[in-house]
């Protein structure tokens, strides 16, 4: 027999369940949530570890990106600390 949403359904999950009953839906969400959490437990270190390639990655690229700005504008570290210092003090307060 075919369910509301078009899956067959066997008599022992329609006796266990009740068919349409709140308890075998609440039993029916409880089941899919855990089966998620599991998959996403036993996945999670791969994903992880994907996140953290593509992170260096990108940071290699902009360390390379910030070194090619800095020579193109003849920028040093005492210019750069100087300028970023200068950026975040507030307009209007003077520093001592």
């Amino acid at each position: 027999m075919q369910g509301e949403m078009g899956w067959q359904k066997s008599e022992r999950s329609r006796k266990h369940s009740g068919r349409g009953s709140r308890a075998g839906r609440g039993n029916m969400l409880t089941q899919q949530a855990m089966g998620w959490n599991r998959r996403k437990r036993d996945n999670l270190h791969q994903v992880l570890a994907h996140r953290y390639v593509k992170i260096i990655e990108r940071a290699k690229v902009e360390a390379a990106s910030f070194s090619d700005f800095k020579k193109e504008n003849n920028l040093d570290q005492e210019t750069i600390q100087q300028r970023s210092q200068r950026e975040s003090t507030p307009q209007g307060v003077l520093k001592d």
